[in-house]
């Protein structure tokens, strides 16, 4: 009988972030700009479902969030041309991570750890069957106190990019690692 395995891939720690904006696929010698995690799809496409819940201005409306995060999706497909989609399917209101078969996007108003977002997936004898994707408010164990994430949709150099995130987060979704390549997008 095949379990269900729960991973948790932590995002770009915040002092990663202004290198996240690099290339898709980039080799440097015998360094690859991604690795895989071992689990995979077993379609060609993964529907998902935003909750378009940032709450800083700087982020836009619901409309603009769900650009930014389907831009990030649609990056995988667009500029590293793999023959996998990820289909926008609608929005949701879930705001927790649960194996509950949605594929859910959304921010929370809480510590990440030194995580921007984090992508989790559930695999059942190495194939990926649902992952949710999660934003993060602030880091509590910053040094000197609680540093807060600032969200939007065309970010300042104090700022946070949701796009660039969210195509990171799903590199995760789809079964990628992390990599060594500093102008990676899974560095």
């Amino acid at each position: 009988m095949n379990t269900i395995s729960i991973l948790k891939r932590a995002a770009l720690p915040v002092a990663s972030l202004a290198l996240a904006t690099g290339a898709l696929f980039h080799e440097a010698g015998s360094v690859q700009a991604y690795t895989t995690t071992g689990v995979h799809w077993s379609g060609s496409s993964a529907g998902y479902r935003i909750n378009a819940n940032f709450v800083d201005s700087a982020a836009g409306n619901s409309a603009a969030q769900i650009a930014a995060l389907q831009a990030g999706a649609d990056s995988w497909n667009q500029q590293a041309q793999i023959p996998f989609s990820f289909n926008y399917l609608g929005t949701t209101s879930v705001s927790t991570v649960a194996y509950d078969g949605t594929n859910a996007v959304f921010y929370s108003g809480s510590d990440g750890g030194g995580a921007l977002a984090v992508c989790y997936y559930w695999s059942i004898g190495g194939f990926t069957q649902q992952f949710d994707i999660q934003f993060f408010d602030r880091w509590d164990a910053a040094p000197g106190g609680v540093y807060d994430f600032v969200w939007a949709t065309n970010p300042t150099s104090t700022q946070f990019d949701i796009q660039s995130v969210a195509a990171h987060e799903f590199g995760h979704a789809l079964g990628l690692d992390h990599s060594a390549v500093l102008a990676a997008t899974m560095y």
